[in-house]
């Protein structure tokens, strides 16, 4: 003759095994993210598109200390060379980082960090895409 108290703890059992089997694994991040898995120190430079010169000539020096100088010069026109100098934030997935400018006239600078390059991204934070996608990225050079 089977236990009836028994019974109770064998519902309960075959709950908490349907839950645990049931229940969907969380993805564990591995913590290999671009700003603890990439020499990101150092100093990028390339040539953007430009809508009414030649091309934008960019410089950008990132430091360990999370600070930055960027060079930009519009090529066709004058020789100025506008200079900006800062600190950057990466964003909270560590892929991306933001320039923050202490000039009111320029819109921060936001990149995602690569092996060896910096690819300049929109102000909503993605890849620009199209033709010109590939003219968005500045290479390390040192």
């Amino acid at each position: 003759m089977r236990s009836p108290g028994l019974l109770p703890l064998r519902i309960l059992f075959a709950l908490c095994f349907f839950t645990i089997s049931c229940h969907s694994l969380t993805k564990v991040s591995d913590g290999h993210v671009s700003r603890n898995s990439l020499d990101w120190s150092g100093l990028y430079q390339g040539i953007f598109p430009c809508a009414d010169c030649e091309g934008i000539e960019t410089i950008v020096q990132l430091f360990n200390n999370e600070s930055y100088e960027l060079a930009q010069k519009y090529l066709g026109k004058d020789s100025t060379v506008f200079r900006y100098e800062g600190s950057f934030e990466w964003d909270k997935a560590g892929n991306k980082i933001i320039l923050e400018t202490r000039n009111s006239d320029t819109n921060n600078l936001m990149f995602q960090v690569g092996e060896n390059q910096l690819t300049k991204l929109d102000i909503h934070g993605q890849k620009i895409v199209g033709e010109l996608a590939n003219n968005y990225i500045l290479k390390k050079v040192n």
